[in-house]
């Protein structure tokens, strides 16, 4: 059943409600606590109209809340699955965050870094393992390392490493390391992994 035909049940259901609300008469429990009082013999219309209309105005905002979470899961799951093929298969969906670091090192005269599906399988864990419980503690210490979180691919991660001056450089430092030859990327949930060697 489509959520607009759900939405449309639920309506009607608190419309009856309200109609049969403002004529019932009886005892109401309050709470948890067992009191009861007697309900007036007639409501406000107005008062259970804008409650109602308020509670169904929330559930117009979860049902809309829900399908904006579904998109971001299949995205991620989309996401997730690319990473997991490209660390084997080749740069991928990486390839442009790969052009962009290259052309980085080439402008500053160094020799462009070739894919490693070990190190993209290694990024892929870390980047797995930082998506569930934040940046591993030992990051600080891992040679090679870079993490961002909440970066697009291509030229936006690659510049938000290149001009983040919390690490003192050393996400600078990670993309202009003339030592390295090869490199990894991971992706998980929005968290993007870099392994170099």
């Amino acid at each position: 059943m489509k959520n607009n035909q759900v939405f449309q049940k639920i309506n009607k259901s608190f419309l009856s409600l309200v109609a049969a609300s403002s004529v019932f008469t009886g005892m109401l429990l309050v709470d948890n606590s067992k009191t009861l009082v007697t309900a007036e013999t007639t409501k406000k219309q107005t008062a259970d109209s804008d409650f109602f209309n308020k509670v169904t105005e929330q559930i117009k905002e979860a049902v809309v809340s829900d399908k904006i979470q579904d998109a971001i899961n299949k995205k991620t799951e989309s996401q997730n699955a690319a990473t997991e093929e490209n660390t084997v298969s080749g740069a991928g969906i990486f390839q442009s965050t790969l052009d962009s670091l290259n052309s980085l090192r080439a402008q500053r005269g160094l020799a462009p870094l070739t894919w490693d599906a070990n190190l993209a399988g290694a990024a892929y864990s870390r980047a797995a393992l930082t998506a569930t419980s934040g940046i591993p503690a030992n990051h600080y210490s891992t040679e090679g390392e870079v993490i961002a979180i909440g970066y697009g691919l291509g030229d936006d991660v690659i510049y938000a490493w290149l001009t983040d001056r919390n690490m003192n450089y050393g996400h600078f430092m990670w993309e202009l390391n003339s030592s390295y030859t090869h490199v990894g990327f991971g992706l998980v949930d929005g968290v993007i992994v870099g392994h170099a060697y």
